[in-house]
């Protein structure tokens, strides 16, 4: 029941957040590329987040 819960939130978040990347013409070209280079910034640390989070658990 909880995991449904989450999924919820996270679908939710993920329509909110793909709205403005999905309207350019209204935000503007400059706030777009700060977005873009801010995601590219996010996906690169996800492996080392992910290493970080199995480091923890297996060093424990």
């Amino acid at each position: 029941m909880d995991s449904i819960k989450i999924i919820s939130i996270v679908s939710i978040t993920l329509q909110f957040i793909s709205f403005w990347l999905a309207a350019p013409e209204v935000l503007g070209i400059e706030w777009l590329k700060k977005t873009e280079s801010l995601i590219r910034k996010g996906i690169l640390a996800i492996p080392n987040i992910v290493l970080g989070i199995l480091g923890m658990i297996v060093g424990y």
